[in-house]
């Protein structure tokens, strides 16, 4: 898929988002936009919130934003409300109930975290890089590339 190959166009989606907004990737166009696909129930998802904050805070201000994508199915939305409450996170939360979004970008592993340069091209992945995308390496990944 192109979605998860470096360089290529990240395909634009629209999801309805946590306040009830339907969100467009594009709506992001000219930032980096590390997008965050997850589920409720995957234990090393919920364990990587704390480093997405921490991104957030730490390149937020430099035309940074995180989208988070919840591929849980409508019969676990209720799950997905308690999380987002829970934990407090202060970017897009959206909810792909019906599958389409993870199927178009062929999400197999959770979390899968891509990001897009400010044009929508795929900068890096944790597909590509394995796990060395993810926790403590994202966040160095990030501080390499968003100056």
């Amino acid at each position: 898929m192109s979605a998860l190959k470096t360089g290529g166009k990240a395909p634009d989606f629209t999801l309805p988002s946590f306040d009830g907004r339907d969100i467009k990737l594009s709506d992001f166009k000219g930032k980096y936009v590390l997008i965050d696909f997850w589920a409720t129930w995957c234990k090393p998802c919920i364990a990587e919130i704390p480093f997405l904050k921490q991104a957030k805070e730490q390149f937020g201000s430099k035309g940074f934003e995180v989208v988070s994508v919840c591929i849980d199915r409508m019969e676990s939305k209720p799950r997905w409300t308690k999380l987002i409450e829970e934990h407090q996170t202060k970017w897009p939360q959206l909810f792909d109930g019906m599958g389409e979004t993870a199927e178009m970008y062929d999400i197999k592993a959770f979390p899968t975290l891509i990001l897009l340069n400010p044009e929508g091209e795929i900068v890096i992945s944790s597909v590509d890089q394995n796990a060395e995308f993810r926790r403590e390496g994202m966040l160095q990944k990030l501080t390499q590339i968003i100056k």
